[in-house]
């Protein structure tokens, strides 16, 4: 799993373009059916005009940075030219750099997962036989929530057979979008229930909200609301109830006798209407004193549950700082849909609109089980690009030097090159390591640990196939063991250690 932490601006290697959103890859499919070859044109079309932009972007840094020189005699287009081609190199540069950076990043996540996934297998083993450590972690509830809704999302799109095979995706983002209904007293759903004014009612009994001084706080509010609706602020009312409904469906002989003393008409509805007033009153003015408190535990009610349900809690797709529904207009109640360093961040970024995850950092409580490397483990807070690199060992990335530059860099075309050489280079310098590291005493162990990532050459290890066997009916008598022996060498030892501590952890 790549680790949560890093910022949008640094992704600038491997896999970039895919994890970016914006990017073009996302509605490949979709312009390729309703485009065809135009969108392959568009797109390098774009590519030349980012790299046009790239390069003028220079011009101006490099006249505001003059030599001494330049500046008692003048500016020379040359040294303009020169600065240019300055910038320029240091941004190809960075670039590769980047990119390396981002395939040690990519690397270490798989290194790291498959001795994960293998020291969760010995902790349950020890657990198991010997009573001793923690027993398996498993993948996390994180992780499994991430592929369910990706998996969920792409089902949407296929035949049903393979729909019903991959899932629906989660509740998770429901869950966040109704979280201000759900947590309201007020709100009524279609069935009649209200499980928010169940959930309100149970957390007055429990935080002992209940007492004299609440009530009496309440009263004097309520008094004082009573005081200020007087037969001036009251009489628009009156007027609109003379022709309401309710009056009307009195008879015609009644209205007429209720309105022949229109004085004593208005003092009996408005006594009425004050009773009345009396009770909308101290509800509101329960909610005024109550809702502080309430949102707060209703904030960490929703965190805890979405923890225990999906291992996380949905941090882009909806409002993380919705108001609690109620009727009153004048009191705005609002719940923090992530932890309280997360909000701050959230909040400070701008909301929902300017907030990135990948900017502000993850929260520490997410649970990715042998995945997690996060500083800090189950508790509040935030994992962050700073603290993710402390962790990993990983050096801050280069920062082009201009915005043009950052784009041009983060191109869909470039995908193409950096998936290639990218591949080819980790393979390279990976055969090379393991080659030399088959004469190393004790390697023939790490080998069969890590067969995917230790072997090199030809499977030189492993199930052995029938040597007797020729032809075709060497092929199918060894296909079975061909298969299984390339499945560990291609991480496949990840996969089974990850499922056998997945397992264990569910007993």
């Amino acid at each position: 799993m790549a680790q949560p932490g890093y910022k949008k601006e640094e992704r600038t290697g491997i896999l970039s373009n895919i994890r970016d959103k914006a990017s073009p890859v996302f509605n490949y499919n979709k312009k390729i059916r309703d485009k065809g070859n135009k969108f392959v044109i568009d797109q390098f079309n774009q590519y030349k005009k980012e790299a046009s932009d790239a390069g003028k972007s220079y011009e101006p840094l490099a006249k505001n940075n003059t030599s001494n020189f330049e500046k008692m005699f003048g500016e020379s287009n040359f040294s303009n030219k020169m600065g240019e081609i300055k910038y320029g190199l240091q941004d190809a540069g960075g670039y590769l750099y980047n990119l390396a950076r981002e395939g040690a990043g990519f690397g270490t996540d798989v290194a790291l997962g498959g001795i994960g996934a293998l020291s969760d297998v010995v902790e349950e083993y020890g657990q198991q036989q010997f009573g001793i450590g923690d027993g398996a972690e498993g993948v996390g509830k994180a992780n499994w929530t991430a592929y369910e809704d990706l998996a969920g999302g792409l089902a949407q799109k296929l035949p049903k057979f393979a729909s019903d095979w991959l899932g629906p995706p989660t509740d998770m983002g429901t869950d966040a979008k109704y979280a201000g209904l759900n947590y309201s007293p007020f709100s009524t759903r279609n069935d009649g229930s209200q499980p928010g004014k169940n959930f309100y009612d149970s957390w007055k009994s429990a935080s002992g909200f209940n007492t004299q001084a609440n009530k009496d706080r309440i009263n004097m509010l309520t008094e004082k609301d009573m005081k200020s609706y007087t037969p001036d602020v009251a009489f628009p009312e009156y007027k609109s109830w003379l022709n309401s409904d309710e009056f009307k469906s009195y008879d015609p002989a009644v209205q007429t006798e209720m309105l022949s003393d229109r004085k004593a008409l208005f003092n009996s509805w408005y006594d009425e209407t004050l009773k009345r007033k009396k009770s909308g009153f101290d509800s509101k003015n329960e909610w005024k004193v109550a809702a502080p408190d309430y949102s707060k535990f209703a904030s960490q009610d929703y965190q805890n549950d979405m923890l225990s349900k999906y291992g996380k809690y949905d941090l882009e797709n909806y409002d993380l700082n919705p108001s609690i529904y109620s009727p009153y207009e004048d009191i705005s109640v609002n719940l923090n849909l992530a932890n309280n360093d997360y909000m701050e961040a959230y909040k400070a970024a701008g909301g929902f609109e300017n907030a990135d995850p990948n900017e502000i950092g993850y929260p520490t409580e997410f649970d990715y089980g042998f995945f997690d490397r996060s500083p800090v483990e189950g508790g509040p807070g935030l994992t962050t690009a700073e603290n993710d690199r402390a962790v990993l060992g990983f050096m801050k990335p280069y920062n082009y030097n201009t915005p043009e530059a950052d784009t041009y860099a983060n191109n869909l075309v470039h995908l193409i090159p950096e998936l290639i050489f990218g591949s080819k280079g980790l393979t390279l310098l990976g055969d090379k390591f393991n080659k030399g590291f088959q004469g190393v005493k004790g390697s023939r162990a790490a080998r069969e640990i890590f067969p995917g990532m230790l072997q090199y050459g030809s499977d030189s290890f492993g199930f052995a196939t029938d040597a007797n066997a020729v032809g075709k009916k060497a092929k199918a008598i060894n296909f079975g063991k061909f298969v299984l022996n390339n499945f560990r060498r291609k991480g496949g030892q990840f996969a089974a250690a990850g499922a056998t501590a997945d397992y264990y952890s569910d007993q």
